[in-house]
């Protein structure tokens, strides 16, 4: 999408919904010149919410673009060091396990959780959608993340 289409898509949220207080704008970044596009609706009073799993947003250029005009709220897979015990709460297993069934399943879910890690998006898919669901975490941080934003040439190597 290029900028001059943004204006395209307020139009057709104005027609569809009228009058809208709020917007979520998710990947905007991607659109060369999207904080003038962000600055005018803010102007305007419209509330927005912008997300994206991409580095680009990082604390630092949202500033640049947006200073005193944005709360930033930064989400994360289960905590580094409490990940685990994160990954028992989730799963509503005992921390102190006594009986031989709670130590069993206490085991299992650990065992889940170095095979799987802690995202917890890991717990909610079937065993099939699990490999699809990893292949495609490690494309979107590598080639779209990392990649696009260093501007990597030897991708191969």
């Amino acid at each position: 999408m290029k900028s001059e289409q943004l204006n395209d898509v307020l139009h057709a949220l104005y027609t569809v919904y009228g009058n809208f207080k709020y917007l979520f704008l998710d990947k905007i970044q991607n659109v060369e010149g999207w904080h003038l596009f962000v600055n005018r609706l803010l102007r305007q009073g419209i509330r927005l919410i912008i997300t994206s799993s991409n580095a680009k947003l990082l604390s630092g250029e949202l500033s640049t673009h947006l200073t005193g005009r944005y709360v930033e709220i930064e989400l994360f897979p289960f905590s580094f060091s409490f990940s685990f015990s994160e990954t028992l709460d989730y799963k509503k297993i005992k921390h102190n396990a006594k009986t031989t069934k709670e130590l069993a399943f206490r085991q299992q879910a650990y065992f889940d959780y170095l095979k799987q890690g802690g995202f917890p998006e890991m717990f909610q898919i079937g065993e099939t959608q699990k490999r699809e669901y990893l292949r495609t975490l490690f494309q979107s941080i590598i080639f779209k993340d990392i990649v696009k934003r260093f501007n990597i040439k030897y991708i191969k190597t």
